[in-house]
């Protein structure tokens, strides 16, 4: 029964989830949805044919034909991925397709390891020198089980066209931040076949409403698809795609869903969101929801408020020796760091543990700080107004301060007349979080290429975007848009990462640096020995002017960072780091390609700062 509960679970997961992707009025579903249904059942039984004969290759141990029986299964799994990751996002991404990295073992009360499970794990694991086909056989067990768990649940699920036209842009952006880049197949190499896979699934999709939807938008939409070329996962031209085919195939799908009157995905979940599902760019400005990472309505963020959060971001009348504000360590003209290794503590006698992070995008996550210790931003400035070698106070002794001040009264009476006290813990954190809201731009050079798509892109920007994207593997943990540890499509929880930082740049005799990270913050459910030297990954947008960089500052420029990644982190350099999560392989990229990586961090800099 115990190993029968955690299926059950997502089961009910799925049943509760699939509830709230119904149209509210519950029509009949249209003919095209009822073959896409079916179509799905034909996949899904395929799948689990190909699940039984790996599992039969494995136990025979019979490598070579588990290689080609596994690679047949991902052809029917990819062609049906969109749909089984929207219908059940908790069975796909925990069960199904989850990354091949070891987690705390979530709602249990003991500490255990939760291992992962799912095509990742067993691509992983197959294309290993040695295959442990035991283990594999295992996780293909597991699989199939899944798979059947979805297979049952989906038979009385009615399919509705809106929820085909979400689920195929939000697959769209999987292929784009986790498909094309690697992430999704991290030894078979079979990324381009994947998304091949990926998108005749969908083009056999959409056929299936030719006398549904307009025909016009379906044409252009096939066009794009049809001119994709898949080349080698090293020569396909990601930016090329991005503007030519991606961003044209979703302006077409939202076009289809606007002319048919079909709900957003807002309208079918009835709940904030992490994106706005309408969108038609991944790199438009509004293609994130700032208010479900602020937990503050859009309605609520006022001009007011705004310039009231940015006189208390820069006002050292927050901290105990009326000396340091937050501007202290963040300053705008240095996008929001201090460039310097550590930062200076209150009294700036001596330095705090670690280098502060850029603030442009800092709400665009699901944790805070290097070691993620916070679980919201209320939380993280409770963490600095408290912490002695920052703020050294508290929000009574602020909220005192800040009441004898008679333009501060003024300002919290007109902003926040509605609270029951004006000045209260709860209205300076909204104030300071709608200065925070107002700051990401996307307007950078590089955001301006795609956003406009007239403006001729440089040569070495390009290199840069697609080493980026590709060979050099930064976007296996740097996902557009954000280009930080937000994981798409979801976009619900940031990552971190073990990369081996060392004390300096000295990568010839590399000395690892001590700090434990996440492993030592706090945070009970984080303390393992695989979250070791595990920190945020953070933005690289505007890092053009936030060095040094790592958690330490330990190096000093960009084209140092590249040189470090390019040898694989600590372990690559030699370090004994087994629990580092970045590839230690060497990247051996050319002179030409690592100068091509930083021009394209550049151009992500903020227009305001150009």
């Amino acid at each position: 029964m115990k190993k029968l509960f955690p299926i059950f679970v997502l089961a009910l997961l799925f049943v509760l989830v699939s509830m709230t992707n119904q149209p509210s009025s519950s029509p009949l579903p249209s003919p095209a949805s009822v073959q896409v249904k079916s179509a799905l059942i034909k996949q899904l039984q395929q799948l689990r044919t190909t699940l039984t004969a790996l599992s039969n290759a494995l136990q025979k141990k019979d490598i070579t034909t588990a290689k080609t029986i596994y690679l047949k299964s991902r052809t029917y799994f990819k062609q049906a991925e969109f749909l089984i990751a929207y219908l059940a996002p908790q069975l796909y991404e925990k069960n199904i397709n989850e990354s091949p990295l070891l987690k705390p073992e979530p709602k249990v009360a003991s500490k255990e390891t939760h291992y992962p499970k799912g095509f990742q794990r067993i691509d992983e694991l197959l294309f290993e020198k040695d295959v442990d086909t035991k283990y594999l056989c295992h996780l293909v067990k597991n699989l199939d089980i899944n798979i059947e768990t979805f297979y049952e649940n989906i038979q009385t699920l009615r399919f509705y066209d809106s929820i085909i036209i979400h689920a195929i842009k939000e697959q769209l952006i999987r292929s784009f931040t986790l498909g094309i880049t690697g992430f999704d197949t991290p030894s078979s190499d079979h990324a381009m076949e994947d998304f091949k896979q990926v998108n005749k699934g969908i083009v056999q999709t959409l056929k299936l409403y030719k006398d549904h939807f307009s025909a016009e938008w379906l044409g252009e939409i096939f066009k794009h698809f049809d001119q994709i070329d898949y080349l080698s996962f090293e020569t396909f031209d990601r930016y090329d795609y991005l503007v030519k085919q991606l961003i044209p195939i979703l302006e077409c799908l939202e076009q289809i869903r606007v002319t048919a009157h079909l709900e957003t995905k807002e309208e079918l979940n009835r709940l904030p969101l992490p994106i706005n599902s309408s969108f038609r760019n991944p790199f438009q400005k509004d293609f994130f929801n700032p208010s479900y990472f602020t937990h503050i309505p859009a309605k609520e963020v006022t001009t007011e408020r705004i310039l009231l959060g940015k006189r208390l971001f820069n006002d050292p009348l927050l901290s105990n020796n009326l000396a340091t504000s937050c501007a202290t360590c963040h300053k705008e003209a240095q996008a929001f760091t201090d460039q310097l290794p550590h930062s200076m503590n209150g009294d700036k006698s001596q330095t705090t543990s670690r280098n502060s992070p850029s603030l442009n995008y800092t709400i665009y996550a699901s944790a805070y700080f290097h070691d993620l210790r916070a679980h919201d931003l209320n939380n993280q400035f409770d963490h600095v107004i408290h912490n002695e070698k920052e703020f050294n106070s508290s929000y009574p002794a602020i909220i005192k301060k800040l009441a004898t001040q008679e333009e501060y009264n003024a300002l919290f009476k007109k902003n926040y007349a509605q609270y029951p006290n004006a000045i209260s813990t709860a209205s300076i954190n909204h104030a300071l979080k709608c200065y925070l809201m107002s700051l990401p731009s996307f307007d950078s050079q590089f955001d301006q290429f795609v956003q406009t798509k007239t403006i001729e892109i440089p040569t070495e920007i390009r290199l840069g975007f697609n080493l980026f994207m590709g060979k050099a593997q930064c976007a296996t943990c740097h996902f557009p848009p954000t280009f930080s540890g937000l994981v798409p499509p979801a976009y619900v929880d940031s990552e971190s990462e073990v990369l081996g930082v060392l004390i300096n740049e000295n990568y010839e005799q590399p000395i690892l640096d001590e700090d434990l990270g996440r492993m030592a913050s706090g945070i009970v459910k984080d303390n393992y020995d695989f979250f070791a030297h595990s920190f945020k990954t953070v933005t690289i947008r505007n890092a053009k002017l936030s060095a040094p960089y790592m958690h330490n500052g330990s190096i000093k420029t960009l084209d140092k960072v590249i040189e470090f990644y390019d040898l694989g982190g600590g372990l690559g350099m030699g370090l004994d780091l087994p629990n580092q999560t970045l590839p230690e392989n060497a990247l051996n990229l050319t002179k030409t390609e690592k100068k091509a990586l930083v021009a394209f961090i550049e151009s992500l800099t903020d227009k305001h700062y150009q």
